[in-house]
This record gives structure tokens, C-alpha cells and sequence, in this order.
């Protein structure tokens, strides 16, 4: 490590968080997260050490864990480092050991009152621990149950396999290991040290983060007697120690890092947070100006994937590899949000958002986005159930900044809590809309253009393909569509979306399966043509020159042609000569 600190991540680094339960872990953990794609980061590594091996995470290999950037759990400093083929950049936060205490207690103690899920025997063991109150669970006997509440800290950060260690020899192992750590952070001073970390490794800094897996209405230390603290001092002498060692080494490094804003920058840096965070976000911009990264005119952008920005919340959804992704991130717990992407100046771009979400319909109509502070109106594609898809058009003279990005700002008037969102929620957090993906594409790309990105058609659906293949074989340039929302993309000069009401006069209608039910089938017998049909999609036409499908498995009962007469031939050919 440098010694201002600094860290130029490379792509074969590995980030190692040991997290320790109950010290703003899992807060760190999602701001971290950000930072990586999914597929980079480990599913969480949990109790990984020898001293409980019934709970150890089995059949675990260094192939296993060595394609992944982001490692993080509650488990040891040893053995981790023996299941990793090179040393990791090592990661954690501590607290005070009386406050951590007490937290684990009300936050186990809660969950048992709440009845929520108990994951496996560890959990309940603890859970139960708290049937006598503070002082009975840390008086008991259960080896699992003392390892969590007895110096816990230390023996997660120092301890050795083989043989038998003083505390003495534990404590220094601890200390030791602490100073080879590349971030220590303390969460009395979250922060702040979250500030450092930003320092470190270069990144946007934020100051708007959700505080996760807090217990609620939990007794403090100035809710105890004395005699119940002095039992939770006496079982953790070695994490007090190590303790005050973890926050001379921080404050070392925040003064270290205070100090060479104030050099490089010129300007005297005081411990006003609003003051830290523009130094840092000055310093952001200069080591994102390094990475030297190529601007681009297309970017095709889920919430699988890393962001530079604030203003969000940790991922939601299902993600990892699986068909239909849903990736999102909220917005909030602020009423802005903003992401940055190299996006090239030299030609006015379009730009699509799919929101899958929203806090209320007052919220969505409030989302305004600005590009590096230029105002750019958004207009409402297609709108299915909460389901939204929005368009808008970004000026050549928008992209135009002295920064190495371009910077996204979404806005909305007002957050509210999730759980007044989803009633079924017990979510806290503010939020405003839900993001589930983002393109950027040259204005003048047209959807033919084999590079053309295309966020509702998808083209990795065989039937979906089959049907459009189909329509561009036999539709003209002035015909209408009437088709669900994902065909604007590819006809959206002729597209008309699917109502109950299909007077309209169009010469195609494509009916999904699954929809067909909004459609009344009596006016497709009596005034068009079934001409293609597959497991999804049956289409049909007012054209008389393309085959009628009379036989096919594909066209349910109630949208098949009955036998016509020939007088209602006659007419059909009489009403499609005079269109």
C-alpha cells in the first residue's frame, strides 16, 4: 500500500471483508457491493473457522473463490487466507466492544420476539441465549454462545490454528494483522471512516446510505446497572484492547488522508463532513480522469452491473444468472440520485429507462433527469401494470463537460417508506423509483442497425424472433400494427398498442397468448385472417394476399375461424378491395 494510502484496484485483485456481526457490517457491505458486477462478488462466506466447524461452509476451493473480486462474510482471518490462492486486500470495521454487546443481544433478542426464520441450529442456539436477559445470556455456558459474546472481535482478526494461544499471543496476532489491513474502519465514526475508504480506492464519495439490519427499540448502555456492564467489560478485555489499538491505527489514517487533500488540493481540510466530501469528490474525478477510460456512444446498463454514482439503495431482485433477470435499485434514501458514464460528446444520443416501480404514481410523474445539470424531457413509451418504459433525447451540447464522465441525475419530489410501498414490506428504507435498466444509444441508429440496443424486444426469445421475422416477410410501410409493447422497438412508426377496444383500423394485430383475453375474439373472426401461429403468438391480417393458417395446434379454440359462408367471403373480399 502506498503510504498516502491510495490503491489502484487491478482486475485480479481480490477485496476480502471479514465481517464482524453487529458493527455497521452490512451497511459497508452494500456500499461496497456497488462497486462490483454480481458475478464478481462471493455469495456470503459464513463462519469459516476451525474453532466451529460444524458450521463451517463445506466443500469450498481456492478455484472456486478465485474467479471472484469481492469476498465478504463472518468468518475469520484464519483460515480464510488458506482457502485463497494469493493474499487478498483485507477489509473490516470494528465497534465498541460494550455497545457491539449489546446490539447482538437486542438484535437476536428482537428476531426471536418476531419470530422471524431461523436459518440452522447456530441461529436458534443464539436466539434462545437471550431467554434471561442481558446478564443471562452472558453468563451462558454453550461454547458457540461464549465464542460470540467473549472478545469475539479479537479472535475473528488474530486467531491461529495451530496449538493453544495466550490472550496475550491472540491480542498481538490481532494487532498485527489489523496493520497489514488495507481499510479499517470504526463504526462509531461510520462516516467518516467510509470517507477513508472512498479515499483509498478512488471512488465516488456519498454520504446517503440505509443503515441495515438495525435493531429497534433496544436498550443502551445507559440502560443497564453497572453490574450487568461490568459483566460485559470482564468478557471483553482483549476486543477493548484491540479496540483502542483499531482506533489509533484509523485516526492515523484519517489524519493521513485529511493531509494530503489538503496538499493536493491546496486547501486546509477541517473534520466538516461537507468539506471532506468535495475534496473527495474533486480527488474522484481526478483518479477516474487516470483510468484513461474510452468514451463510448452506446451503453446497455443494468443493475447487475457496477455504478459510479449515489443516491441508491443496495440491489433487489433476482440477478445471479438466472433467465429474466429483474436487477434494480431503488433511489433514495435522498430525492436525487446520479450515475456516471463516459458517454462520447460528438452526436446528440437517445436514452431509455425501464423503471419497474415506483414509490407512488405521484412520485414517477414528479422523476425528472438532468445530464451534466441540462434538463433533458423524458416521454412514456409503453406502460404495463407498474411497469414503465421512458424515452428522451440528449443534446450533443449536454454531453459537452470539463469532467472525465458524463453524469446522470434523476430526481423525483419526494421519497416515502417501502413499507408504506409494499404493505406486506417490513422495510424501512426511503425510496422514489425502482431502475432496472438504462440505454444509451446515437439518436440516428435506426432499429435495423444490427447494433441497435433494444430494452423491451427479446431477442433471445426463439418465438418472439419467429413472429417479427414473420411480420417483416409481409408488412408494407403504411400498414398498422396493433401489437404488445415490446414490437414498438421494431415498428415504431406503425405500432398501436393493444386496448379492449380494436376498432381501429389496422391491417395487422399480433395477439400474445397470454393477453388474449382484453381481445374480443368476435371481432377477429369476422375481420381478419389468422396467417401465423406459434406457441406464443397468433397474428393475424386484413391482407387477402398473404396464406391463411386454416390448420394449426397453435391457435386456441376461441381465437379459430369458424367455416364461412360464401356471402361472407364475398363481403370480406368486397371490405378489403375498398381499403
Amino acid at each position: 500500500m502506498n503510504s498516502d494510502l491510495e490503491y489502484r484496484l487491478k482486475a485480479e485483485d481480490q477485496l476480502c471483508f471479514i465481517h464482524i456481526p453487529k458493527t455497521a457490517g452490512t451497511t459497508l457491505t452494500a456500499i461496497i457491493d456497488q462497486k462490483f458486477h454480481v458475478d464478481q462478488i462471493c455469495p456470503e462466506l459464513e463462519y469459516l473457522s476451525e474453532i466451529d466447524p460444524q458450521y463451517s461452509q463445506a466443500e469450498i476451493t481456492p478455484e472456486q473463490l478465485a474467479k471472484y473480486r469481492f469476498l465478504r462474510g463472518h468468518f475469520s482471518y484464519h483460515p480464510i487466507d488458506q482457502f485463497l490462492s494469493k493474499k487478498p486486500l483485507y477489509l473490516t470495521i470494528l465497534r465498541n466492544p460494550i455497545d457491539r454487546t449489546i446490539s447482538l443481544y437486542n438484535f437476536l433478542k428482537r428476531a426471536k420476539e418476531k419470530g422471524e426464520p431461523e436459518y440452522n441450529e447456530f441461529t436458534k442456539l443464539l436466539r434462545d441465549a437471550t431467554d434471561h436477559g442481558l446478564e443471562g445470556f452472558m453468563a451462558n455456558p454453550h461454547p458457540i454462545v461464549k465464542m460470540r459474546i467473549s472478545n469475539p472481535q479479537t479472535r475473528l482478526l488474530g486467531i491461529e490454528p495451530q496449538g493453544d494461544r495466550s490472550d496475550a499471543e491472540v491480542l498481538a496476532i490481532a494487532k498485527a494483522n489489523l496493520e497489514k489491513f488495507i481499510f479499517v474502519g470504526l463504526t462509531e465514526r461510520f462516516q467518516d471512516s467510509v470517507f477513508l475508504l472512498f479515499y483509498i480506492f478512488g471512488w465516488y464519495p456519498s454520504t446517503s446510505y440505509s443503515s441495515l439490519r438495525v435493531a429497534s427499540n433496544k436498550s443502551t448502555k445507559q440502560d443497564l446497572p453497572q453490574s450487568v456492564l461490568d459483566v460485559v467489560i470482564e468478557a471483553n478485555q482483549l476486543d477493548l484492547a484491540l479496540y483502542d489499538y483499531a482506533e489509533k491505527l484509523f485516526c492515523n489514517r484519517f489524519s493521513q488522508m485529511l493531509a494530503a487533500l489538503s496538499q493536493k488540493y491546496d486547501q486546509s481540510v477541517s473534520k466538516d463532513a461537507p468539506l471532506i466530501f468535495n475534496l473527495l469528490e474533486k480527488h474522484y474525478e481526478q483518479r477516474y480522469a487516470e483510468q484513461k477510460i474510452p468514451r463510448i456512444d452506446s451503453i446497455d446498463f443494468d443493475f447487475r452491473q457496477a455504478i459510479s454514482g449515489s443516491g441508491w439503495h443496495h440491489r433487489n431482485g433476482r440477478f445471479k444468472g438466472l433467465k429474466g433477470n429483474t436487477a434494480v435499485r431503488w433511489t433514495g434514501s435522498t430525492t436525487e440520485s446520479t450515475l456516471d458514464f463516459p458517454l462520447a460528446t460528438e452526436a446528440n444520443l437517445s436514452i431509455k429507462l425501464r423503471i419497474t416501480d415506483a414509490a407512488s404514481p405521484e412520485v414517477l410523474a414528479s422523476l425528472k433527469l438532468f445530464v451534466n445539470d441540462r434538463s433533458i424531457p423524458l416521454q412514456k413509451l409503453s406502460q404495463q401494470g407498474k411497469i414503465t418504459v421512458w424515452q428522451g433525447k440528449i443534446p450533443q451540447a449536454a454531453l459537452q463537460s470539463e469532467k472525465p464522465f458524463t453524469r446522470l441525475k434523476f430526481t423525483v419530489d419526494r421519497t416515502l417508506p417501502l413499507n408504506e410501498v409494499k404493505r406486506s414490506s417490513s422495510d424501512s428504507r426511503q425510496v422514489g423509483i425502482a431502475l432496472h435498466r438504462i440505454q444509451i444509444q446515437p439518436v440516428n441508429r435506426s432499429p435495423q442497425d444490427p447494433n441497435y440496443l433494444y430494452l423491451l424486444f427479446p431477442l433471445d426469445e426463439p418465438n418472439w424472433v419467429e413472429a417479427d421475422r414473420f411480420l417483416a416477410a409481409h408488412i408494407q410501410p403504411h400498414e398498422t400494427i396493433v401489437a404488445p409493447n415490446e414490437f414498438y422497438e421494431k415498428y415504431p412508426q406503425q405500432i398501436q398498442f393493444y386496448s379492449g377496444d380494436l376498432h381501429l383500423q389496422a391491417q395487422w394485430i399480433v395477439i400474445h397468448k397470454g393477453q388474449r383475453k382484453s381481445i374480443d375474439p368476435n371481432f377477429l373472426r369476422q375481420t381478419l385472417n389468422p396467417v401465423f401461429a406459434n406457441e406464443v403468438f397468433v397474428i393475424f391480417t386484413t391482407r387477402s394476399n398473404v396464406p391463411v393458417l386454416k390448420q394449426s395446434p397453435h391457435i386456441p379454440a376461441d381465437l379459430r375461424m369458424p367455416e364461412r359462408s360464401p356471402f361472407a367471403k364475398i363481403q370480406q373480399k368486397i371490405k378489403t378491395f375498398w381499403k
